[in-house]
């Protein structure tokens, strides 16, 4: 089985089951989740993978036009321009005590994609942005502008770039222990399907 093949098919089998059975039961913001089962259950499978923290941002064609492009200043920006995204910043308290998550974003690739199981918490269809969650794009489709990598999405802009303020996503319950509940399961259905 050559390598894109074999990766195709893990993350046919891993996109269902998180849709299936993760996503209805997490934080549609569970990206650090999301990055551990990608992270053990590929990693059992002999498909390396790399993750990414990131600061990441979805916005609709307005808003890239407008904003990005052009440089108007975000008051000046009519309602209909858009953009939504998960950015490492100042957050008040510790690291075990900060309001609202965890400060940016966590993606994944592989030797063939671009990988982010919870990308939907970015969707707005009426705003104009909606990525198709989970995502999976491949490499040579991500495109690196001067922003950061565009990844193709369904509807809208999608970009990812290095996290501005790095942090270890580490010590969170998610990576330490509650990925234990859905890890076993879906390495069982990843061995016996790919068997």
């Amino acid at each position: 089985m050559s390598t894109l093949t074999k990766e195709e098919q893990a993350l046919g089998i891993i996109g269902h089951y998180w849709e299936t059975t993760v996503a209805p039961q997490v934080d549609k913001r569970a990206c650090i989740l999301a990055g551990r089962l990608l992270s053990v259950s590929l990693s059992r499978v002999g498909i390396p993978v790399t993750l990414y923290h990131t600061d990441a941002v979805a916005m609709n064609e307005l808003w890239y036009e407008l904003f990005v492009k052009q440089g108007v200043k975000q008051e000046d920006l009519p309602a209909e321009a858009w953009c939504v995204g998960a950015v490492t910043g100042d957050i008040k308290g510790t690291h075990r005590t900060m309001v609202g998550g965890f400060s940016g974003h966590i993606v994944a690739t592989t030797a063939n994609y671009f990988i982010d199981l919870t990308a939907g918490q970015f969707d707005r269809p009426t705003k104009g942005i909606v990525t198709g969650s989970p995502l999976f794009a491949q490499r040579d489709a991500v495109m690196d502008t001067e922003y950061g990598k565009q990844i193709p999405i369904q509807q809208g802009i999608y970009i990812v770039k290095p996290a501005q303020k790095p942090a270890s996503y580490k010590w969170t319950p998610d990576w330490s222990f509650s990925y234990k509940v859905f890890a076993t399961p879906l390495v069982d259905i990843l061995r016996k399907e790919m068997a």
